[in-house]
């Protein structure tokens, strides 16, 4: 929508002349719907900006989390104490379980147009609405 540069009145994009003053703004609603078109784009690659830092910041915990566990089960593993080492199991399992609840509150594993849960093999495009997503 677009204003009348003549009478001030509202107009939608696809009209080429004022119904209200027959003032010619054909040349005036093909700039503003491609500023629209442009704004509608900034605002996708905002969403996708956002998107891409958390699903950044979700494998770097990933990562540390796996990091963590494995230097617990070598500890583990050199004990002798058989509690410590199944302890140590549990807690990698809840730290696992912790990820994929974080995943997904966090919205690094929800895509970002439909809200759809993203499983391991939608890396590029969501596929559900089928939107890129990276």
């Amino acid at each position: 929508m677009f204003n009348c540069p003549k009478c001030n009145e509202l107009l939608n994009y696809n009209v080429k002349i004022c119904p209200f003053c027959r003032t010619d703004v054909s040349k005036k609603a093909a700039e503003a719907e491609k500023a629209f078109e442009a704004e509608i784009d900034n605002e996708e690659e905002m969403i996708l900006n956002v998107f891409k830092r958390k699903r950044i910041i979700y494998f770097i915990v990933c990562i540390a989390f796996a990091l963590i566990g494995h230097i617990i089960c070598l500890i583990a593993s050199n004990s002798d104490n058989l509690r410590f080492f199944a302890g140590s199991m549990i807690a990698i399992a809840l730290g696992a379980l912790i990820l994929i609840v974080l995943g997904i509150v966090s919205g690094a594993m929800i895509c970002p147009y439909c809200g759809k849960f993203l499983y391991r093999n939608h890396l590029y495009y969501c596929g559900n609405c089928g939107k890129r997503i990276w």
